[in-house]
């Protein structure tokens, strides 16, 4: 397994996450890509896509994600991922703040990868 996070924040939040990356000590597992402005090769090759964002609109990149054929995991918010049409698209959601629930939903998702191509097409 292979974690790949696109994008930047805060450079303060990135020296935390290199070091924590480093004391687990899984730096060959882990790549920080940085800013992407086509980051779709990188998520077709992906079997999961996990959005962990605070505040957003219709989250577009999830449709995206789906579009590739990726599981999706977000955090819930007033608007967004609950809007996305899916059978079970809920059971992937996790509280806002809640990393012990984002790690819930993600290691739900790992337990059931999607197999039948793209829910969207």
């Amino acid at each position: 397994m292979r974690l790949i996070i696109i994008g930047t924040g805060k450079q303060q939040d990135i020296d935390v996450l290199q070091g924590e990356i480093s004391k687990l000590g899984i730096s060959d597992l882990v790549d920080l890509v940085g800013e992407d402005p086509n980051p779709y090769p990188l998520m077709a090759k992906a079997d999961h896509f996990v959005l962990k964002s605070r505040w957003e609109g219709f989250s577009i990149v999830l449709v995206e994600a789906m579009a590739l054929s990726c599981r999706v995991v977000s955090t819930d918010r007033l608007y967004g991922p609950r809007e996305i049409p899916g059978d079970d698209m809920a059971r992937y959601l996790a509280t806002p703040g809640s990393p012990d629930d984002l790690a819930r939903a993600i290691d739900l998702a790992l337990q059931h990868p999607m197999d039948e191509g793209p829910l969207i097409s």
